[in-house]
Order: C-alpha cells, then sequence, then structure tokens
C-alpha cells in the first residue's frame, strides 16, 4: 500500500533495471550521436530536466531563458 494515498503498489513490466539499462544503452547509440551532430550544425538549445517530477511550465520557462540568452525570444 502507498503511504501517502493508500493506493496499490505494483511495478510495470517496462520500469525495471535490465529495461532502463538498456534504455540508456539505445540512447547512447542512436540519440546522443545526433545531438553531437547538430550541436555544431545548426541553432542548438540545452535545457535540462534534472528533475523526475519536474512540471512542464518549469521546462518550457527554461527553453525560454535559454532562448532569451539567443535573444530570440523576448
Amino acid at each position: 500500500m502507498c503511504d501517502k494515498c493508500g493506493g496499490e503498489i505494483y511495478q510495470r513490466e517496462d520500469d525495471t533495471p535490465r529495461v532502463i539499462k538498456e534504455r540508456l544503452k539505445v540512447y547512447e547509440r542512436q540519440t546522443q550521436p545526433l545531438i553531437d551532430y547538430y550541436k555544431d550544425r545548426v541553432l542548438f538549445v540545452n535545457a535540462e530536466c534534472n528533475e523526475i517530477d519536474m512540471p512542464p511550465e518549469t521546462m518550457v520557462e527554461r527553453i525560454v531563458q535559454e532562448l532569451r540568452k539567443l535573444n530570440l525570444v523576448k
């Protein structure tokens, strides 16, 4: 039982250490090379999301802040 809401606690099949490790390998093989390629070729804004429960509005504000630094938005 969940201490906060009293609901049932369960683990999704795709939320295991093995699956997460594989996702990270796929990211390193497929996504990271694209970021490296485009970073030096086109406008690239890096707004990291380090918090698992960050509200989308906070992430949007980080992106806007980065765009302001480049004078792309007011």
